[in-house]
């Protein structure tokens, strides 16, 4: 009869690797990691709101829950930059919340180019910022 053997191969403990954000340079010039892709999607939403009326009386008059779609919209945008996301990635995720937000907008709002159009324009904003953030980190 053969004596019993532990069932370790030698191995005591095994070494996962941790997992680690690595941000990849940043191209200086053109490419979707350039500040330019912010700023066509900014000048977008700002020519979608003034197109929408927004300087006229009633424009921004939201009800709560729209409001709160708007600015779920551009805090999500702005929380995942803040966390390290690249601003290509940030705008891909608040996407789905500004097709919400839109839809209610259309269903409910007055002029609902405006407050769509500012809500974009915002998130715009916040991805031309970020991206010059990250070229001046990248830079020094």
């Amino acid at each position: 009869m053969a004596s019993a053997q532990p069932l370790s191969s030698g191995v005591d403990r095994v070494e996962l690797p941790t997992p680690r954000r690595v941000s990849a340079p940043v191209r200086e010039r053109g490419g979707l990691d350039s500040p330019w892709l912010g700023t066509a999607v900014a000048v977008a939403g700002l020519a979608v709101a003034v197109a929408g009326g927004i300087g006229r009386r009633g424009a921004l008059d939201l009800l709560p829950g729209l409001d709160g779609t708007m600015v779920a919209g551009v805090l999500s945008m702005l929380l995942l930059v803040l966390h390290g996301y690249r601003p290509r990635f940030a705008m891909l995720v608040a996407a789905p919340l500004v097709a919400v937000s839109a839809v209610g907008f259309l269903r409910v709002h007055e002029r609902p180019l405006a407050p769509l159009g500012l809500q974009i324009a915002l998130i715009g904003a916040i991805a031309v910022v970020a991206d010059l953030v990250r070229a001046r980190r990248a830079a020094s």
